[in-house]
């Protein structure tokens, strides 16, 4: 699996693995992070996102209106 444990945190290491976690496509998850400040970082040129980071900006966008997942499964 690409996810390695990072500082009792999942890091995920591609705009992929991103828009993966997220259940968008990529374009999404890299426009959410120019205009909505997407917690994701860059090191030498390749883009990084903790998983509580993203959880954390996925409440607190919804509760404010800014984004919408269904991340109820079926």
């Amino acid at each position: 699996m690409a996810d390695i444990e990072q500082g009792g945190g999942t890091l995920l290491r591609t705009w992929d693995e991103i828009a993966r976690f997220l259940g968008v496509p990529v374009r999404t998850a890299q426009e959410w992070s120019r205009k909505l400040a997407l917690p994701v970082f860059r090191v030498e040129g390749r883009v990084y996102a903790k998983r509580e980071s993203l959880m954390r900006w996925i409440d607190a966008k919804q509760k404010e209106g800014s984004i919408y997942l269904n991340r109820g499964g079926a």
